[in-house]
């Protein structure tokens, strides 16, 4: 991605360490009395405030009424933005269980309610763990290059926001490690890069330079391929030369395509904007080598232009189960109205488009 004229703003601000258990308290103070709300938690740690965002989880019972579904949410203006960089993860009781496969954590932080956060399992198989590793670098790779193709269709960037992502790479080098993936040379520089930003703020409580903050942006594309190919690789080690598919393949669903190419050797995404009726709408492309097919069909996605592979292990495959579990999440909290939250990513969207938009798809799709 070259370096164009991309705006930075938003600089980090330092934010006291207490301000983030205020921001807790906040919430607690507002879901606490709703029928059906079980447990309120965290997600990581706060390592470096001002830099570190906080990651809500509300946990419910199964039969969650939906009058109650947008109660849940922290978009109003009490919370602070520069702390809540996203919403809330709405998790039913009966997926907490295998929550690791919804989305990626380790640990649960109990705050307020009844203390079910021992409910959710970490797998104990070393293949398991492997397997799981390789699957969320996929799918957290190609969301990243979905997220810096929005930025470089916006012109603008905000620094903040991506000082926090930067640093979830390090989370990537720990996924890799349990994979047992060796990256290159230029990636651990990055990776040491970035690791000496957090340092430099926790120290100075000031971050680097603009210009070097875009250094690092850029180059982290290089990373996040670099990890892409690697994963797939491992993951699909299995498949023979030949089962490859060799001509271009489509998944298109609402305003997002893959498109999966064996002359595609470095993945990438774009973004593209259209107007209708003086509102913007975005649509994204992501470009993939063949293999990638794989990956979706495991996850249950049809091609459009071809007929489905058969899967010898579909319906066994790790991939299977998180597909289940992440529908299943993301079919519940569209029962309780609960859209604001944090949910499972598989690549393409999960819930169709309205009828208006739908046609805007179809329009969009036709003429690309």
């Amino acid at each position: 991605m070259d370096n164009g004229n991309l705006k930075v703003y938003n600089e980090p601000k330092p934010i006291d360490r207490s301000l983030y258990d205020r921001e807790v308290q906040k919430y607690v103070d507002q879901v606490k009395d709703i029928p059906g709300v079980v447990c309120v938690a965290t997600m990581g740690s706060i390592g470096a405030p001002g830099l570190s965002d906080l990651d809500l989880i509300c946990i419910v019972e199964d039969d969650f009424k939906k009058e109650y579904g947008k109660l849940l949410t922290t978009s109003h203006d009490i919370f602070d933005r520069n702390i809540l960089l996203h919403g809330p993860v709405i998790v039913p009781m009966k997926l907490l269980r295998d929550f690791i496969y919804i989305i990626y954590t380790t640990t649960l932080n109990y705050v307020h309610g009844q203390d079910v956060t021992n409910h959710m399992l970490i797998p104990e198989s070393i293949e398991e763990n492997k397997h799981l590793a390789l699957t969320y670098l996929i799918d957290f790779s190609e969301s990243r290059l979905i997220q810096m193709a929005g930025v470089k269709n916006s012109n603008e960037i905000d620094k903040r926001g991506w000082l926090t992502r930067l640093w979830s790479f390090t989370h990537t080098e720990y996924l890799c490690e349990k994979a047992g993936i060796e990256l290159n040379y230029s990636s651990k520089k990055l990776l040491n890069e970035i690791k000496k930003t957090r340092t430099f703020w926790k120290d100075n409580h000031q971050t680097c330079s603009d210009q070097e903050f875009l250094n690092l942006f850029h180059q982290s594309m290089n990373l996040v391929q670099e990890v892409i190919v690697k994963s797939l690789s491992m993951k699909y080690a299995d498949l023979a030369i030949e089962d490859v598919p060799k001509k271009r393949i489509l998944y298109t669903m609402g305003n997002k395509r893959f498109v999966c190419d064996k002359m595609i050797n470095k993945p990438s995404s774009e973004a593209n904007s259209i107007k209708f009726r003086s509102k913007s709408f975005l649509f994204f492309t992501s470009y993939m080598p063949s293999i990638y097919r794989y990956h979706l069909e495991r996850y249950g996605f049809s091609p459009d232009n071809d007929r489905k592979l058969e899967l010898r292990d579909y319906g066994t495959d790790l991939s299977y189960k998180r597909s289940k579990l992440v529908r299943s999440h993301s079919n519940f909290l569209n029962e309780i109205g609960a859209s604001f939250s944090m949910k499972g990513y598989l690549g393409l969207p999960l819930l169709p488009s309205g009828i208006k938009m739908r046609l805007l798809e179809k329009f969009y799709w036709a003429i690309k």
